[in-house]
């Protein structure tokens, strides 16, 4: 049977949407087309899709948009609630269509897909299995969501060689990412603080927000440990051939599917130490391929294990590699893609709309996927701009720090990209006050 043609719609090509993307366009050159709803920033995998006969079109005029929907024997919308995916879904274009939406993160936390989702398009795929388990489907019958939804895994693993490894002095534990608080855990040192061994080293290599206020606070608060900040590395390989470990307790909040870093420390035989929490228990295999615990405590007792037992390192490095190949490689991410597609295409083609449950405003279109934390907006909302009493203000503060972040989909973000809209100028400028009044990104402190 032929393949079908695919457009995906996608805010942009970055990170790890951006690399499935090109991974699927290189699979079957010729067969997708990508809109971007925003001007690219990084052309990395618009270029290398491009080279696999794919179409970019970046910002079409929405007659445009609706012809190419049209055209498509498959529509996929690549979503974590950015705002401008939002004023799209608010705005969805009359031609009937064979609807994908590919949801990018946990769902766990916030934002969250609003389960009205499931019933509008013709299926819904999870970039992880954990987001069955999301508070915001429980309601949803279990056969209704298993026959709408699908799993396929959001990034995708080259299977390249194995490292091989850099011989080096003491015990080095990496950890490879953004530095910001929208990524690292907000008590991060109490993790470090809990691994006393001798020859100890942390490597935290990445950009971000935070870093000059990280170094100053490791510098302070931890002055006999050797910290190194060699920030953005392009050499990714030759870092993680020095690693021991790869120490990754991120933020309890997070809203992370699939994580490259991970993924990339596992496939170089560097067994991973996470948090007990969210996706990260379908990463990894406790005690098999990494070690998951549930606080600074048992990080500490993790990182003295793994230094006092090298060979069951080795050995758990061994067995990383291999299950995050077969699990998580491009060959196998394509073959889920495929058999979704498949099912998807035994579906009709059929009009649809979001705006009934969205709402009419950026405001109701923020409020509309934000999961746990939507009541408390909804409620601020209800309230109207003069009803705001210091109850409702201090509820909206008790929102996930993501929703104070620049981006993020955050309440700042939408109220930047849609000025207008009175709400949500109120609830940027209470966040963005509470960002800037702790003096860190998301109102975390460090220790």
């Amino acid at each position: 049977m032929a393949k079908a043609r695919i457009l995906h719609i996608t805010p942009h090509m970055g990170g790890g949407v951006g690399k499935v993307i090109a991974g699927l366009a290189a699979r079957d050159p010729g067969l997708h087309s990508v809109v971007l709803l925003e001007e690219p920033v990084n052309h990395q995998f618009i270029e290398s899709s491009q080279a696999a006969d794919t179409q970019i079109i970046v910002q079409p005029e929405e007659q445009i948009l609706a012809e190419m929907m049209a055209r498509a024997e498959m529509v996929i919308l690549h979503w974590w609630h950015n705002p401008n995916m939002a004023r799209l879904l608010a705005h969805f274009p009359s031609p009937e269509v064979r609807l994908v939406i590919w949801s990018h993160i946990s769902n766990l936390t916030v934002p969250a897909l609003n389960p009205e989702f499931i019933l509008r398009a013709n299926m819904l795929w999870f970039a992880s299995p954990a987001s069955f388990e999301a508070e915001v489907f429980s309601k949803v019958p279990q056969e209704l969501l298993r026959e709408r939804c699908a799993v396929v895994y959001g990034s995708g693993l080259d299977a390249s060689a194995a490292i091989p490894r850099t011989l080096h002095e003491g015990f080095n534990i990496g950890y490879i990412g953004l530095l910001d608080f929208s990524k690292l855990h907000p008590d991060y040192l109490s993790f470090c603080k809990s691994v006393d061994l001798p020859g100890v080293r942390f490597i935290m290599a990445g950009d971000g927000a935070v870093r000059e206020l990280i170094e100053k606070q490791v510098h302070s608060a931890l002055p006999g440990i050797p910290f190194e900040f060699p920030g953005y590395v392009k050499d990714v390989p030759a870092l993680l051939s020095r690693l021991d470990v790869f120490g990754y307790p991120i933020m309890p909040q997070h809203t992370c599917a699939t994580e490259n870093a991970i993924f990339e420390a596992m496939a170089a035989q560097v067994p991973p130490v996470l948090l007990r929490q969210l996706t990260e228990k379908y990463v990894v295999k406790d005690g098999d391929t990494g070690i998951l615990v549930s606080g600074p405590k048992e990080y500490g007792e993790a990182m003295r294990y793994l230094f006092e037992h090298p060979r069951e390192r080795l050995e758990m490095g061994e067995r990383a590699r291999r299950h995050v190949l077969e699990t998580y490689s491009l060959y196998k991410v394509g073959s889920m893609f495929e058999s979704a597609v498949e099912k998807t295409m035994k579906t009709p083609k059929k009009r649809t709309e979001f705006r009934s449950f969205m709402g009419e405003t950026p405001a109701e279109w923020f409020i509309s996927c934000l999961g746990r934390d939507k009541e408390r907006f909804q409620r601020s909302f209800e309230a109207g701009l003069t009803g705001q009493t210091p109850e409702i203000r201090e509820n909206l503060l008790s929102c996930s720090p993501l929703m104070k972040m620049e981006k993020k989909a955050s309440a700042i973000q939408y109220a930047e990209l849609f000025p207008d809209d009175p709400m949500l100028a109120f609830w940027g400028k209470l966040l963005r006050y509470d960002l800037n009044s702790s003096g860190i990104p998301g109102g975390q402190a460090v220790l």
